[in-house]
């Protein structure tokens, strides 16, 4: 077996691993709990993210990319728990994420989850990419 088959083989559970996460800012010292994307997350993802104008032209909504990630690879806090949206007065998951996080939080949050994610490239590559 080749090292890399071997190292992949080893690895192979990565994904489901969580990581520690501080974000830094207002919540330096407050650590999230955070998992890597799944490629089925990834293309969910960037479906959900892209539409397509009546001229052929696609637009890539980038906030919604990045909400999408944290919520889906946030494992603590969860803002999928129901008891803590309603806690939080809120009615959904991104409800709660939007009232809880301030949005350059968000989108640090979703670049850090990107980098457990195996994605070294900045999120204008990843637009660009999410069009193609």
């Amino acid at each position: 077996m080749s090292s890399l088959r071997e190292f992949l083989h080893q690895n192979k559970n990565y994904i489901s691993e969580s990581h520690q996460v501080d974000i830094g800012g207002r919540l330096k010292g407050r650590p999230f709990t955070v998992r890597a994307l799944t490629y089925d997350e990834y293309n969910r993802i960037q479906q959900e993210a892209a539409t397509v104008s009546t001229k052929g032209r696609i637009r890539v909504d980038g906030g919604r990319i990045f909400e999408q990630i944290a919520l889906a690879c946030c494992l603590d806090p969860d803002f999928s728990n129901s008891d803590f949206i309603t806690e939080n007065n809120c009615l959904t998951p991104k409800q709660l994420l939007h009232s809880l996080l301030l949005p350059g939080e968000i989108v640090d949050l979703a670049k850090k989850i990107q980098e457990y994610s195996g994605f070294d490239q900045d999120f204008e590559e990843l637009v660009t990419e999410a069009k193609n």
